[in-house]
């Protein structure tokens, strides 16, 4: 390369980095004044270098005055079209961030916004984000909103089911300080009964909360659940036989699973407490287990004449009662059981669903199976 070449290399290279050093101050100014002028700057920067290194370059290689006035006329109007053309090729890019912007200001509003065109790839990811955003927060809201029901009406059945025994206690307590009773014996054995009432609600609600917290604390082993069906079944037959529900157990033998034995007992029992407790005498509360789909099935059918198709849904929320066909008499549970069996099962790895079934419903226990 020749001496003149060389030397028009580097008068363009010092005229590029000069142009560019006084149009990066430039930039800096326009940053707030909208995309289109600042990419309008910014072309305009590029135009600018290119035309002081042309017209450098033409004056120190001696070009004739017609040649240099040719290059000069050129770029005088070359560089105010080419800046025109620069911003308004941005105009898409500016409206594309006029979109985003209100997708941003649109976040959480009552309905969800839309996505519109954008001029980039990377506008159109950050409008994703925001999309994906407004969604998280959209299902956080729905969260809390659930979580706050959930609570009132714990409330409601706290100051509801506990007042009644609470005042049952209080008016026996009173009837037996008085000494008025022709058989103090009997009070004395509700007094107990009722305390064992109170007693194992606020175990149940001790169990919820570190349910909830994620803090149950499990003692897993392989367990035949055979063996736990049967001892379940038979807890609770005692219950069967004075309602006049006939109960059945079936568990093939060899059906293992990795269990935490008293809260997998627990929870089952709480299934067949709820059969029996919406059982019509004469019917009859099945037990079955199986291997289904790589999963552990344990399924408890009940007579109780179904479930409204509304209410399938909140089977499982907390404190939640049923109506109509399951609606609670003043032996009813408190709602809670349920929620329990939902929590246990999860704890387990596993799911719980409900389904209308007749004569009743069939609750399914579905549980990680071991390899065989």
């Amino acid at each position: 390369m020749s001496r003149d070449e060389l030397a028009v290399l580097a008068i363009a290279a010092g005229c590029v980095v000069a142009t560019g050093l006084v149009g990066q101050l430039v930039v800096r100014r326009l940053r707030t004044r909208g995309l289109p002028l600042l990419l309008g700057a910014i072309s305009c920067v590029v135009l600018v270098a290119v035309t002081s290194a042309l017209t450098v370059d033409a004056h120190v290689m001696f070009l004739s005055s017609h040649d240099v006035v040719v290059v000069l006329l050129t770029v005088a109007v070359a560089l105010p079209l080419s800046w025109l053309l620069a911003v308004w090729l941005a105009r898409d890019v500016g409206l594309g961030a006029q979109a985003l912007r209100r997708t941003a200001r649109s976040l959480g509003d009552a309905e969800p916004p839309q996505a519109a065109p954008v001029a980039s790839r990377e506008l159109a990811g950050v409008q994703d984000e925001l999309l994906a955003a407004d969604r998280a927060l959209r299902a956080a809201r729905e969260s809390e909103r659930a979580a706050e029901s959930s609570r009132r009406e714990l409330v409601a059945w706290v100051s509801h089911d506990l007042r009644t025994p609470l005042a049952g206690i209080r008016a026996m307590a009173e009837a037996l300080e008085d000494g008025v009773l022709d058989d103090p014996g009997e009070y004395h054995k509700r007094l107990r009964v009722e305390s064992d009432r109170l007693a194992d609600m606020v175990d149940t609600l001790f169990l919820l909360s570190r349910l909830h917290a994620g803090a149950l604390a499990l003692t897993t082993q392989p367990l035949d659940l055979r063996d736990l069906v049967s001892d379940a079944v038979a807890t609770v037959r005692p219950v069967a036989e004075a309602r006049g529900v006939r109960l059945t157990g079936d568990v093939p033998v060899g059906l293992v699973a990795s269990v935490d034995a008293g809260q997998l007992s627990r929870a089952l029992g709480n299934l067949l407490m709820n059969g029996l407790r919406h059982t019509g005498s004469g019917g009859e509360v099945a037990v079955t287990a199986g291997r289904d789909e790589g999963t552990v099935l344990v399924a408890v059918q009940d007579a109780c004449g179904g479930i409204a198709d509304d209410d399938l849904a909140r089977v499982f929320d907390l404190a939640w009662r049923g109506r109509s066909a399951r609606s609670t008499g003043p032996d009813g549970g408190g709602g809670l059981g349920l929620t329990v069996v939902q929590g246990i099962v999860a704890a387990h790895g596993g799911t719980v669903s409900v389904s209308n079934h007749p004569p009743g419903c069939r609750f399914e226990i579905r549980l990680p199976a071991l390899p065989q």
